[in-house]
């Protein structure tokens, strides 16, 4: 059966809708998935075992003029628009299919869209997730088990240095250092967790003491001062790998790390430290503890996309000194 599935956004979402996607695999191995995807998740679907093939929309408005026009000889047993956007339904729209389903959070669409759809499903404000995902199952046949959410995915692209680190580490808690952390890198309604230089060392050190385990601190691509004055405090071991040394146990900094090798460090990870983002979802996928950082204006959207995690804790942005105290207490 050939099933192609619209998602183009971003890798949160996409490790969302996974939860559908291994439900049926789990049912029918014979499945071949075809993701449409954005530039923003496209590297890390393609390397997904669940997915056998990728198509990238374009960003440029002629491209996907074109890119549409390719979906007149393409064919699916069945085609479902997960992320609602105009172009992935335009797409769908040209696309041969004998069964094909739109969710939607646009009222006019799901008004006027249900001539070109066997099924239309409205997405009120702040729908629970999960159950947008229960409802399209259902009506596949499908029982939605949530514990399609746990699993592993065949991770490529390692490091040989990273992989020859985690080695030597028996126990590591994760803090993922993005520019969620950093004030106006991100949302700029969102409230100011911004640490001062010595507040971030200080509270890296508590948290040596208090789990006893061995901290990596991930950064992404983000380039901050702050950054840049972790790495003057921390000893450089490999060319993106620097070591920090405290009562016995380490500090490792991994600098510009991409998301499969992210992926891995959280896989062997005991506990994560994040604001929410795919860095969350991976962590949920794996069943590690996480803290999940999120802004107090979006906590029931959030929410909503989190009904599904286990063994996670949700903390309030507030001002730095006071969240570490949090973070500190429940870990």
């Amino acid at each position: 059966m050939k099933i192609i599935i619209f998602r183009c956004d971003r890798i949160g979402d996409f490790l969302l809708s996974s939860i559908l996607m291994n439900n049926m695999k789990m049912i029918n191995n014979n499945i071949e998935f075809t993701l449409v995807c954005s530039k923003k998740n496209n590297y890390y679907v393609k390397n997904s075992f669940l997915v056998k093939n990728v198509l990238t929309m374009p960003d440029n408005f002629i491209k996907r003029i074109f890119f549409i026009f390719t979906f007149f000889k393409s064919k699916y047993d069945q085609c479902i628009v997960l992320d609602g956007k105009k172009y992935s339904i335009l797409s769908s729209i040209f696309l041969k299919s004998q069964n094909k389903i739109l969710l939607t959070n646009k009222k006019n669409y799901y008004k006027y869209l249900k001539v070109f759809f066997n099924k239309v499903f409205f997405s009120k404000k702040n729908t629970n997730k999960i159950d947008e995902l229960i409802l399209i199952a259902s009506y596949l046949g499908i029982k939605l088990n949530l514990d399609s959410a746990k699993y592993e995915n065949k991770i490529p692209h390692v490091d040989e240095s990273l992989i020859r680190l985690l080695d030597k580490i028996n126990n590591f808690t994760i803090f993922h250092f993005d520019e969620k952390w950093i004030y106006h890198q991100y949302i700029n309604t969102y409230v100011n967790i911004e640490p001062k230089n010595d507040e971030l060392i200080s509270f890296f050190e508590k948290l040596l003491s208090k789990t006893n385990n061995d901290l990596i601190i991930t950064t992404g691509r983000i380039e901050s001062k702050l950054l840049l004055f972790l790495i003057s405090k921390f000893n450089k071991i490999k060319n993106n790998i620097y070591e920090y040394k405290y009562k016995g146990k380490s500090i490792f900094l991994i600098q510009k790390i991409d998301i499969h090798n992210l992926e891995f460090i959280i896989s062997k990870s005991k506990c994560v430290i994040t604001c929410h983002g795919a860095t969350s979802h991976l962590s949920n996928m794996y069943n590690k503890k996480l803290l999940d950082i999120i802004d107090k204006s979006e906590e029931e959207l959030f929410n909503n996309w989190t009904f599904h995690f286990t063994n996670n804790s949700s903390l309030i942005r507030e001002p730095f000194s006071d969240l570490t105290k949090k973070i500190i207490d429940n870990t």
